[in-house]
């Protein structure tokens, strides 16, 4: 079984070194890296040059910047291998990741395999463990509906794919600054048939203040409620999911007002959302699947429900 460890690198020199250390330094040999430079302005195509020189298992390529969601996808172009491993150029993995990766696959034939995470500050520190093995029990559509809503969370370098099921369903990522891994995620599960868990810590993702995953502007999630919302019409399956789409709409509608009501004034902040709010509830109605909301949402959900302003607006201010 080959594995293709896909690596989008963007003014990325200051960790790559790291990143790329930890594949070399796996104790499972068959795979390739795919390297994609994103138009960096620093020297990351020549470290990247480099290692490619020194193991033949790495090929480095440079293209124009795009954003991490199509050099995602120009990586799965050149991809070889049976499975398809993304590993972000500031993170770094154990050595045993591709060995365990193996192991499972050879035991269970699995069309995803989901990894624990560990999530870091740039200082080592531990943030917090990301056990993608405590959603191990739960059925398919539970699996979908947690990891839409984002109580699962979305994101390629959490699992490993089966390189066959993306191409036969030409899965990909969008071109979106952010979010652009959800409807990746959301078709991966949904045809996938096999999906096993690994209950180790394998990946150390490194949470950058100021990283991609916190930009977005006033609105990061509503593009994507409408993306997915799209992807389930395609699929036939709104029906099934609807409830949970619902549910994820309004959680996007809760980020949109913190991240509003935190810089703007009250009596702006009421009327806006007292607007975008009316949008929401003719769009998608009440109907929703609660049980999926990540703990904050759940906690907020009645008081946009119930139109009860003040206490989210203090909450914002003081989140800030």
């Amino acid at each position: 079984m080959r594995i293709s460890v896909l690596i989008p690198v963007y003014n990325a020199a200051e960790y790559l070194t790291r990143c790329l250390d930890s594949i070399l330094a796996q104790t499972y040999s068959d795979w390739e890296v795919i390297a994609v430079d994103d138009g960096s302005k620093d020297n990351s195509f020549q470290i990247l040059q480099e290692y490619a020189a020194k193991d033949n298992r790495i090929t480095a390529v440079t293209k124009e910047n795009e954003g991490p969601g199509l050099t995602r996808n120009y990586a799965l172009e050149l991809a070889q291998g049976d499975y398809i491993v993304f590993v972000d150029s500031d993170d770094y993995i154990e050595p045993i990741y591709f060995e365990e990766l193996a192991k499972c696959v050879c035991e269970n034939g699995s069309d995803v395999v989901f990894i624990d995470v560990i999530q870091e500050r740039p200082d080592g520190s531990i943030i917090c463990e990301e056990k993608m093995s405590a959603f191990a029990e739960y059925s398919k559509k539970d699996l979908i509906s947690y990891q839409m809503c984002g109580t699962m969370p979305w994101g390629g370098v959490r699992k490993a794919a089966k390189r066959s099921l993306i191409e036969e369903h030409n899965i990909r990522y969008t071109k979106d600054p952010v979010g652009e891994e959800a409807a990746y995620s959301f078709k991966l599960l949904f045809y996938a048939e096999t999906i096993s868990f690994i209950p180790i810590m394998l990946y150390h993702y490194i949470n950058y203040p100021v990283s991609q995953s916190k930009a977005g502007g006033e609105d990061p999630w509503g593009p994507v409620v409408t993306k997915i919302g799209q992807q389930l019409s395609d699929c036939e399956a709104i029906a099934e999911y609807k409830t949970t789409l619902n549910a994820f709409a309004f959680s996007s509608l809760i980020v949109w007002l913190l991240r509003y009501a935190a810089n703007h004034k009250v009596d702006e902040t009421h009327k806006s959302f007292r607007e975008r709010r009316k949008e929401y509830v003719a769009e998608y109605g009440w109907d929703i699947a609660s049980k999926y909301l990540r703990s904050e949402a759940k906690m907020l959900l009645p008081l946009v429900k119930y139109n009860i302003l003040l206490p989210l607006v203090i909450l914002a201010k003081l989140r800030r």
